[in-house]
């Protein structure tokens, strides 16, 4: 578990992507639903088209919402870093479910949903950018999905590579938080042996407050990055942009 103090909230800890929170029981003592004051001061505080509580898009396969009849209550589509802090902040205040989504929804056990709670569907976070000169670091945001990473970094010059997976709509985000195993494997190793950072919204417990940090190799965070390279358990934080060392396609 990270050591940098800013990971716990509530009685549990944050989620990672695709990894559902339960923060306190949504129950209310004075007939108050917790549940739809916070969609309204979602939708208060939101943009508006980035809260949907009507036709919510359920995952690719119906067994990905692990059978068990789950419904959230709403979903929401931050744009940015800043609307996703003010979402967890809404949701935490409230004391609501919250699950975090990377885009269609893959999980088998239905950790990108969650009942009668809330989905940060993080798939409108889509950066794109490649930096560096003969060492290329690639920054995804977390809603991209395999086949868009693979034609993004095939149009850049010289063409670029990473060991995804076979699945085109396998958003990079849940790929990487499993750790990334690809046909590539024997020789490039799992797709996180090379992400060398990542954005992570965290709590900051001595201010009470969600805020961005950058996870690095060298710099600090350090255990939040290791966490981020596989570490699945949902106890991180809400990725924002991963940073990937890719190298030249070859044939």
């Amino acid at each position: 578990m990270p050591s940098n103090g800013l990971t716990r909230t509530g009685p549990t800890r944050l989620p990672g992507i695709l990894v559902i929170l339960i923060w306190s029981s949504c129950y209310s003592v004075s007939g108050v639903d917790p549940v739809k004051d916070a969609i309204a001061e979602l939708k208060s505080t939101l943009p508006h088209g980035s809260v949907e509580t009507n036709s919510l898009p359920d995952p690719i396969f119906p067994r990905f919402a692990s059978g068990n009849g789950i419904t959230p209550a709403a979903m929401v589509f931050p744009n940015n870093s800043h609307e996703v802090v003010s979402a967890l902040t809404i949701c935490h205040k409230h004391e609501v479910p919250v699950a975090i989504r990377s885009g269609i929804g893959h999980s088998y056990i239905g950790q990108g949903t969650v009942n009668n709670g809330i989905v940060l569907n993080m798939q409108r976070l889509r950066d794109f950018d490649v930096s560096g000169v003969n060492q290329y670091i690639v920054k995804m945001g977390a809603g991209l999905d395999t086949v868009e990473v693979y034609t993004l970094m095939g149009r850049h010059d010289p063409p670029l590579a990473f060991p995804g997976g076979s699945c085109a709509t396998v958003g990079i985000a849940g790929y990487f938080s499993g750790g990334g195993q690809s046909v590539l494997g024997p020789k490039y190793g799992l797709a996180v042996d090379r992400l060398v950072a990542a954005d992570v919204v965290v709590y900051d417990e001595a201010t009470g407050a969600f805020k961005v940090v950058k996870a690095t190799l060298s710099e600090g965070n350090k255990d939040l990055l290791f966490a981020v390279r596989g570490g699945m358990g949902g106890n991180y934080g809400v990725v924002l942009n991963f940073y990937y060392k890719a190298y030249p396609a070859t044939r």
